[in-house]
């Protein structure tokens, strides 16, 4: 796939046995487990995800999704247990410094308007939201 006139994005799935950067940061110089090597400018990886807190969630009841993160609502970290919540790594299969500050807002204004709901007896923005999608026509 082509982004752009020049770049390419290509996955390979080999283990990478080492890799190292030059003191000027231009590249990466990676070697991999077949002894093949390949300088690149960047690389993405996609690491098996370990959840600290199996115990936790396996206690709760709530859902995991099939990378091993926490199963959320996208707007407000809700799981699948309704009035808890997880943000950060645990709960994005994109593991990154803002995507954790992202959910971790979010989820902290999902839980205060869970709280505020129940103790003024009306619907918290999480419910609201799944009311919504429930009656949303469907794309037929």
């Amino acid at each position: 796939m082509a982004i752009g006139f020049k770049a390419t994005i290509t996955v390979n799935s080999s283990v990478i046995t080492t890799f190292s950067v030059p003191l000027d940061n231009s590249h990466i110089n990676l070697t991999f487990s077949d002894s093949t090597s390949k300088i690149k400018a960047f690389i993405v990886t996609e690491p098996t995800s370990v959840l600290r807190s199996a115990n936790l969630a396996q206690d709760l009841g709530v859902e995991l999704t099939p990378q091993i993160d926490i199963k959320t609502t996208a707007t407000l970290g809700e799981m699948s247990v309704t009035g808890c919540f997880a943000a950060g790594d645990s709960s994005n299969q994109f593991k990154s410094i803002p995507g954790a500050i992202h959910s971790g807002s979010n989820a902290a204004a999902g839980a205060a308007s869970h709280v505020h709901s129940s103790l003024y007896g009306h619907k918290s923005l999480g419910d609201y939201l799944r009311e919504m999608q429930s009656t949303k026509p469907s794309d037929e």
